[in-house]
């Protein structure tokens, strides 16, 4: 994806997300439109913005990578815990054990500080499946 094509995606992003702002006053059905496009926006921005750009360099790594004693699973659960304090369960630990088959911890992390925002903004209690769902996207547009 282009430059061109990433700033329009966070444009209309922007836009939409001022429509939801309750200070606005966009009528209810406009915010429900405004919500679905940001809901279908925003995997792609994320996916985009994964990717590396032609020409530009791709971002550092927020948390610096694991070190050599400690498994991958290990480090992006403690990563996990600095931006979720919720324990995750047996399953999401599985789940997220197989991810990490899959796609590098660095890029676990990136899509945990993806899926905490989006929670956020969608108010999700639990940023998990989110989570997954970021991590699936970039494993089948690596393949």
């Amino acid at each position: 994806m282009s430059r061109d094509e990433l700033e329009k995606l966070t444009t209309q992003m922007r836009t939409m997300a001022r429509i939801c702002d309750p200070k606005n006053n966009a009528s209810e059905g406009e915010r429900s439109n405004a919500a679905k496009g940001i809901e279908a926006l925003l995997p792609r921005l994320v996916d985009a913005a994964a990717r590396k750009a032609p020409g530009a360099s791709p971002p550092p790594p927020r948390s610096a990578p694991p070190p050599p004693r400690e498994s991958a699973l290990e480090w992006v659960m403690g990563e996990w815990y600095k931006y979720w304090p919720k324990t995750l369960t047996h399953d999401q630990k599985s789940s997220l054990s197989r991810i990490l088959t899959r796609m590098p911890p660095v890029g676990a992390v990136s899509a945990i500080q993806a899926a905490v925002r989006a929670s956020k903004v969608r108010e999700l209690d639990d940023p998990f499946a989110y989570f997954c769902g970021v991590c699936w996207n970039q494993i089948k547009a690596a393949a």
